[in-house]
């Protein structure tokens, strides 16, 4: 009720927080967009940690003679396939391997070059299974023989999405604690402006309490207010740079995540992403009251 009320302080027309709501608007328009980058690195993080751990790449060494090795490749694609916890194994053609190397090396010499055989063996959750041992069996029958997990240098795609996400919620704090500085510079300035008003609300028995919730009421409005705005503009905002990227789906078959992975599709993601503006709104909320009582407290005799 206190926000459909007039209230006793004619607060509305009090040109100290003529621009609050506009500052408050920006102020949630970066802490929504704060808060996406921050869910987004998370998203990122998980997705990488699952799609790449999980991924095990073995390779051979090329053959001497085409099919003269066949017996002996045809037992470590069975020794690959008995891995426990495998889903499947992919063999990567030399052709393809061939196409990737030649915008390096160019198409000729990629094409003559005797690259090795290379197989990509997906697992329901990263390997238990001693890599080092499986490479030295595999070293028994191709000597050379190389077993690799991306988990080296994962943990650096890890670290820079954690950074990100932790950027993020710095930008977030941030923004929080400019919002507080705003407020409360708008509302004591304000109840110096409505000093002889609160003189005499105090005389016929108002209580500090009573007043702080006038001008808590009045922020609340104007954050819900430019909050709304602010939260609009980001939101669209992020749908115009989602079109621009047109990101990839996520491969379900190879689990392999796009670089930017998208927007958030959760529900849950979502919801704390809408908050963001809401608490904003609080954040205001509670430091007008704060603001408020220690301005009244000087004021007191």
């Amino acid at each position: 009720m206190a926000l459909m009320t007039r209230g006793d302080i004619p607060l509305s027309h009090d040109p100290s927080a003529r621009y609050l709501p506009w500052l408050l608007g920006i102020m949630c328009y970066f802490a929504v967009l704060a808060s996406v980058g921050a869910v987004i690195s998370h998203q990122l993080a998980a997705r990488w940690d699952f799609a790449l751990g999980s991924v095990v790449t073995v390779q051979i060494p090329a053959a001497v003679t085409e099919g003269s090795d066949a017996p002996r490749l045809s037992q470590a694609e069975r020794m690959m396939r008995q891995l426990p916890g495998i889903l499947r194994l992919v063999r990567v053609d030399t052709s393809r391997s061939a196409e990737l190397l030649a915008p390096w090396l160019g198409a000729e010499l990629a094409a003559d070059l005797p690259l090795p055989r290379l197989f990509d063996l997906h697992f329901a959750a990263p390997p238990e299974v001693d890599l080092e041992q499986f490479e030295s069996r595999l070293g028994e029958l191709f000597p050379g023989a190389m077993v690799e997990a991306h988990t080296q240098w994962m943990s650096h795609v890890a670290k820079l999405t954690r950074a990100v996400e932790a950027l993020g919620l710095t930008v977030l704090a941030l923004v929080m604690g400019a919002s507080v500085v705003a407020v409360i510079f708008a509302v004591r300035t304000s109840v110096s402006i409505h000093r002889e008003v609160i003189s005499i609300l105090h005389l016929i028995g108002a209580r500090d309490g009573y007043i702080a919730s006038e001008f808590q009421a009045h922020v609340l409005k104007m954050a819900l207010r430019g909050g709304l705005v602010g939260g609009f503009l980001a939101v669209a905002t992020l749908a115009g740079v989602a079109a621009a990227l047109e990101p990839e789906a996520v491969d379900s078959a190879n689990l392999i995540p796009t670089l930017l992975g998208g927007l958030p599709a959760g529900i849950v993601e979502w919801v704390l992403i809408a908050s963001a503006p809401m608490l904003v709104a609080f954040v205001a909320w509670i430091a007008a009251r704060l603001s408020v009582l220690g301005a009244l407290r000087k004021m007191n005799p």
